[in-house]
């Protein structure tokens, strides 16, 4: 299924990347978390997958003050099957318990390279080109599993700051939105998604 503004997803995968813009340069914390419950696969695993966080205020003009950005890489996942799709939902959930609720934007990761390329951009606006920093990764995009957007309705690419709202279309994942649709392994995600709130 397509996801309905899928242009609003690529501003929030450029604003996870540039949240730097926030007048609020406090040091971003970093969690690392193995989920309590068990991963949904073929065979249960005895626990559910680890993930670190790396949590930013969102800041900008595109969206509210109080939102929290984060940059999230699960370790174990295998996106070569759609099963990843359940441990995403999976990590997401657990963060909406730790964030007091679903209203958080979050970019999620299978590779800490991949996800430290946005890490660092975050941590120094404008002193690397971002293209140049994907450019030493070049499985970035690829590595991008999802972005999951919740509580916001938000234009298309361009266009004013996004709004908090509590529609059901307000709450959403985008699996791989970087990625080509010719991406090895992971191409066939490429630009989908759906309305899903934990």
């Amino acid at each position: 299924m397509k996801i309905p503004a899928l242009g609003a997803v690529a501003l929030l995968s450029v604003t996870l990347v540039g949240c730097a813009g926030s007048a609020d340069k406090s040091a971003p914390s970093t969690t690392t978390t193995t989920s309590s419950a068990a991963a949904a696969s073929a065979t249960p695993a005895a626990s559910g997958p680890s993930y670190t966080t790396q949590t930013f205020p969102c800041g900008g003009d595109s969206y509210p003050a109080d939102y929290q950005c984060q940059i999230v890489v699960i370790d174990p996942i295998d996106p070569t099957t759609d099963g990843f799709k359940e441990t995403v939902k999976q990590v997401v959930g657990e963060l909406a318990k730790d964030n007091g609720g679903p209203n958080f934007l979050a970019g999620i990761w299978d590779d800490p390279d991949a996800a430290q390329v946005a890490i660092d951009y975050i941590n120094t606006p404008n002193k690397i080109p971002f293209e140049d920093q994907k450019a030493q990764n070049p499985g970035y995009e690829q590595h991008n599993i999802a972005i999951y957007q919740g509580g916001l309705q938000c234009p298309s690419q361009g266009a004013a700051a996004c709004i908090p709202s509590s529609s059901a279309d307000a709450f959403t994942l985008a699996w791989f939105p970087n990625a080509a649709a010719t991406a090895p392994d992971v191409g066939q995600w490429s630009g989908s998604g759906e309305t899903w709130k934990p």
